[in-house]
């Protein structure tokens, strides 16, 4: 007994056991929800993907580069492309007042880039590195 009361699980395949069932999808459909609104929880959000290669100037992207655990957003000062391969560093312009920093343009390392905003303006797309 807990609480003054006997806890009994449903048998299973009745009405009872089914009804629960949907409530716990319910619950955890909720709970995805509220976990997606995180800044550092982005990835759940990120269905497709881009590499990296085809990034462009002016992209908007989310990097790592202020902190490892909050995501800011920046935008491209120019192409990673160079010549017939990528660079290492890019020129990217960071907007820091999301974390309460100043907003600079400066250099991140190109494997701090993780997520690119898409042409809808709403979603966002997984950066790959490897190809």
């Amino acid at each position: 007994m807990y609480g003054g009361k006997e806890h009994r699980t449903p048998a299973p395949g009745s009405a009872a056991q089914e009804k629960l069932s949907l409530d716990i999808m319910k619950n955890m459909s909720y709970l995805h929800k509220i976990l997606n609104k995180g800044g550092h929880m982005s990835y759940r959000k990120a269905q497709q993907f881009v590499y990296f290669k085809d990034l462009k100037k002016g992209d908007t992207i989310k990097t790592n580069h202020l902190h490892p655990l909050h995501h800011v957003t920046a935008k491209l000062l120019e192409s990673p492309k160079q010549g017939r391969g990528t660079k290492d560093t890019i020129l990217c312009e960071v907007h820091g007042s999301q974390l309460g920093l100043f907003d600079e343009a400066g250099s991140i390392y190109s494997k701090q880039a993780l997520l690119r905003l898409n042409a809808d303006g709403t979603s966002w797309s997984r950066i790959i590195h490897d190809v």
